[in-house]
């Protein structure tokens, strides 16, 4: 019983990292995304939605990035 108890804790501890992981994941996308928005309005080039850079809220541990309409 104690060892369930440990291994279950260890795999929470598991998942609020690889949740961690993910945001991080998701705000390097959202700056990069950024970047490429400004690269593309210096250019002149025809912009895409900024909308589309907005986060998404999934759960309470992380927000994910929706999709890009380049």
């Amino acid at each position: 019983s104690y060892q369930l108890s440990a291994i279950s804790y260890q795999l929470s501890a598991i998942s609020y990292q690889l949740s961690a992981i993910s945001y991080q994941l998701s705000a390097i996308s959202y700056q990069l995304s950024a970047i490429s928005y400004q690269l593309l309005n210096k250019r002149g080039k025809q912009k895409f939605n900024l909308s589309s850079l907005a986060f998404r809220p999934r759960n309470s541990l992380y927000l994910a990035l929706s999709p890009l309409n380049s």
